[in-house]
């Protein structure tokens, strides 16, 4: 007699997920619980129990089994109730279609825990959860976010050295204001085109100090850039290109490349970009841009900032 062959069915993924999502109800809110829960036990072992169970609910659920304890039922149950005690109707809507409440939860939760990744991505790359040529508000970092200022991390003198305009870069004749900007800075960033206007408005001497916050990633490296460029007279067409984040100069400006190159290879190179950022430690920049001028400092690009930039500018002109 012939042995009958074993016949292995192909997974059906299609089936698997039409299961998983119409037809095992409640279980999403199973996976909020276990988020919710999970953070909580951390703190109380009463909440460690119901991140336990919900996680044994979720790994059932997602495996086409059903949740023996019940978790699911008992959380609609109780936040119909809780609902009903004050809008009844709400309660009956949201029994009705739990499920696709449970859903929308999901999606936000998922939303939110991609938002605070992206957030902590740029935190430690840039120092800021926002990106460089971004808006918005780093929760990570309130008081940076309120000053619109990237925070510096250094060890300052007892004693404020103020800058010189030196051989830095600058452009324009009249009232000088030294400015201390990083690349990467998103407030840097920001305050850019506002002050090019600033410039084409007022008789002003604007000199650009590049300053790199050392925990921002590229920062020293575009400065070193900024650099090699200047020695080529083409430090503002550089500064231009960096800001907007296009590090490869060498494919959009006319440079010499071997010098160039060789500029950025240069140990030389390092050492003169940090002693222009050694300077701004002993003017005690503490954030960029930092403005000064006529014996006054201004720090951040918020509005208000600028605007008092420009008044004080005014100002040294009459």
């Amino acid at each position: 007699m012939k042995k009958p062959s074993l016949v292995i069915k192909p997974f059906n993924w299609v089936k698997y997920l039409y299961s998983l999502i119409f037809t095992k109800k409640d279980k999403m809110i199973c996976l909020i619980a276990l988020v919710v829960f999970g953070f909580l036990g951390i703190f109380s072992f009463r909440y460690r129990v119901i991140a336990k169970e919900a996680l044994d609910c979720v790994f059932r659920r997602f495996t086409l089994r059903k949740c023996e304890s019940g978790l699911d039922r008992r959380l609609k149950n109780q936040i119909t109730s809780n609902v009903g005690k004050k809008h009844p109707k709400t309660a009956k809507f949201l029994f009705k279609y739990f499920e696709v409440f449970s859903w929308i939860m999901v999606l936000l939760l998922v939303w939110s825990l991609f938002e605070v990744g992206v957030g902590v991505y740029n935190y430690v790359n840039y120092g800021s959860c926002i990106k460089p040529g971004d808006d918005g508000v780093c929760f990570l970092n309130p008081i940076e976010s309120y000053t619109q200022s990237s925070n510096v991390r250094g060890t300052y003198p007892d004693n404020v050295v103020w800058p010189s305009a030196g051989n830095s870069p600058f452009i324009g004749d009249g009232v000088e204001v030294i400015m201390f900007g990083c690349y990467t800075c998103p407030y840097t960033i920001r305050a850019e085109n506002e002050i090019w206007d600033i410039i084409e408005r007022n008789e002003v001497r604007f000199v650009f100090k590049d300053f790199p916050v050392l925990h921002h990633r590229n920062a020293l490296e575009y400065a070193k850039k900024a650099y090699c460029a200047n020695k080529q007279d083409l430090y503002f067409e550089a500064r231009s290109l960096l800001f907007s984040q296009t590090g490869d100069l060498e494919n959009h400006l006319d440079l010499d490349e071997q010098a160039y190159f060789e500029c950025l290879e240069n140990e030389d190179t390092e050492i003169r970009v940090l002693d222009v950022f050694n300077e701004g430690i002993n003017a005690h920049v503490r954030g960029t841009p930092t403005f000064f001028i006529e014996g006054e400092v201004i720090s951040g690009s918020r509005n208000q900032d600028l605007e008092r930039l420009e008044r004080m500018i005014i100002d040294a002109q009459t």
